[in-house]
């Protein structure tokens, strides 16, 4: 077997299928690596990171789950595979894949290089530099996803002679004494970290000013920004006469920030379209060693709300709905009324041709029949007692026709004036037949009527007072009628025997259609009825009818239209 057949047989012997895409391909191999176990990882050009023991072939992340964009370096340790590469670093614990992202933590963008001590520390070899985290931290970061690393960085300034160069290879290895060796585009570089670090003392830092859409402000507690302020950069600064370039900064805005920001070696941090408040400003520096200024500096300032964020605007605008509802609400109204008044009027003609038609047939008949009988009662051959009761009796009959006439009259009549005087004159009549006292009161100033209103109130009215005259056995019965500025209320009370509550409930007794058409009285004429009675406690009849049907378009209105 010659040395070629000899490799063909370690790269393909008993190795087992891979499913490939159409950018994979086997010979493309980018990165490799041994794991703690022996077993060789690699990763294929754009495509998966793979695992062989030498006999099987096993794809170790898929294609689509990568999300380390190009990984860069595989490395391996007792417990763990890391990966680095463009994004950042992953963990895999031989469950599952974690992440610590460049943009969260700017160090691990680009990883070309990954080595860890015995002494406890993680080397990480990327785009910013060689740096230097406790493992543990590391750990930490990777467990909680969320958490503080104190690191420390070299670039170019403390000797590290280029850029990462990107092999097949971690660009960084540690040797058997614990120290450091990197290549780089500018050649190799070794690294001692049993030599202490010179500078152990943290920078002070200052917040300088603050700029909000263009105008300095000096920097000073519960300072008060322009109202409606858009974009607000805060400038710090931090002091190290060691090596003032590589001081770096962490910042803060509470209630903004969730979690301290790295801000890297820039001198300040701005934010835009701030809501109207007070906002806690936080800033933390590092010397060129690493060591950070716990305490740092903080602001606190106030963006003050324009018009349209103020509360005032918010009322005014509350304001303006309701008043828009108030409006709607009495268009709706004015239109009901005015359909209402339509069908009224519809109605009142209809009644005017009905008068018309009693005046000109039944009318005109029944006073024709009142003519021929008092003609009989003229005959000679009646006798006195006769002639009387023939007498008494057209007399009776004028009283009828002339009160029928009066009712035609009220049908043609456009109002009716003082219901008060209605109700009085019926009162008059039930006053002959009963021992009842009827007492009909009015106050409040008068008002003229609708027609309809004046008619159906009357006659409930009527109703009402008869029913007290026949059925209550009541000493005092009362009519008052109030003439109020919002309403017209019509009340009849006695002291009789009441109402049983069953028959309240039934609205009315059985064969009896008092106490309903009452109440359909009142609803057609646009009020409410309420009848309060019980056993021997009298009864009390309250009419209730609103202004706007009562006294029409006459009437006087409040600020809303009701």
């Amino acid at each position: 077997m010659n040395d070629r057949e000899m490799v063909k047989i370690l790269t393909n012997a008993n190795a087992q299928p891979v499913p490939r895409g159409r950018d994979e391909y086997m010979g493309d191999v980018a990165t490799l690596q041994a794991d703690a176990r022996g077993r060789v990882l690699f990763y294929v050009n754009r495509g998966s990171v793979y695992r062989s023991d030498g006999q099987n072939l096993e794809r170790f992340w898929p294609k689509e789950k990568m999300s380390v964009g190009f990984a860069e370096v595989i490395y391996s340790t007792q417990d763990y595979v890391f990966i680095g590469g463009d994004k950042g670093l992953v963990r895999y614990d031989g469950r599952r894949f974690q992440m610590l992202t460049g943009e969260r933590f700017p160090f691990l963008s680009g990883v070309s290089g990954i080595a860890q001590t015995p002494s406890g520390e993680t080397w990480i070899h990327s785009l910013a530099g060689v740096t230097r985290v406790a493992t543990a931290a590391l750990q930490r970061a990777f467990d909680t996803g969320n958490a503080e690393l104190d690191i420390k960085t070299y670039g170019m300034s403390d000797g590290v002679p280029g850029a990462p160069v990107y092999w097949n290879r971690s660009s960084l290895e540690a040797d058997a004494a614990g120290r450091i060796w990197v290549t780089t585009s500018g050649g190799v570089a070794m690294f001692d970290p049993r030599v202490p670090a010179a500078n152990r003392v943290p920078p002070p830092v200052k917040i300088l000013r603050v700029l909000a859409d263009g105008h300095s402000f000096e920097a000073m507690h519960g300072l008060q920004l322009p109202a409606g302020s858009q974009r607000i950069t805060v400038e710090y600064a931090g002091l190290s006469f060691a090596d003032p370039a590589k001081v770096k900064f962490r910042y803060r805005l509470v209630g903004v920030d969730k979690d301290w920001a790295e801000g890297g070696a820039s001198r300040s941090s701005t934010y835009t379209f701030l809501a109207p408040g007070t906002y806690r400003f936080r800033v933390l520096a590092a010397n060129n060693d690493g060591v950070w200024n716990r305490q740092g500096a903080e602001l606190t300032f106030v963006v003050p709300p324009t018009f349209l964020q103020s509360r005032l605007f918010y009322l005014a605008c509350a304001l303006a709905i309701v008043i828009l509802v108030v409006l709607a609400f009495r268009w709706r109204l004015s239109y009901l009324t005015d359909r209402i008044r339509d069908r009224m009027q519809v109605q009142a003609s209809e009644r005017e041709r009905i008068a018309r038609d009693l005046h000109d047939t039944l009318l005109q008949s029944v006073q024709g029949m009142l003519m021929r009988f008092h003609g009989l009662s003229l005959h000679p051959g009646l006798d006195d007692g006769t002639r009387q009761v023939i007498s008494d009796t057209l007399d009776e009959a004028e009283a009828d026709l002339t009160e029928s006439r009066e009712q035609v009259a009220g049908l043609r009549s456009a109002r009716i004036v003082a219901l008060h005087s209605a109700i009085e004159a019926f009162a008059e009549k039930l006053r002959r037949s009963t021992t009842s006292e009827i007492i009909v009161k009015m106050s409040g100033e008068e008002r003229i009527l609708e027609r309809i209103v004046a008619e159906e109130a009357a006659k409930i009215a009527a109703e009402a007072l008869a029913n007290a005259v026949r059925h209550a056995g009541a000493s005092t019965i009362t009519a008052d009628v109030e003439y109020l500025v919002d309403r017209l209320v019509v009340r009849i009370a006695d002291d009789g025997v009441g109402v049983p509550a069953q028959v309240l409930a039934n609205g009315g007794r059985q064969g009896h259609f008092g106490l309903r058409g009452m109440k359909e009285r009142a609803a057609y004429a646009g009020g409410s009825l309420e009848i309060k009675a019980g056993t021997g406690i009298g009864t009390s009849l309250i009419l209730e009818v609103p202004a706007r049907h009562a006294y029409g378009r006459g009437s006087s209105r409040n600020w809303l239209g009701l």
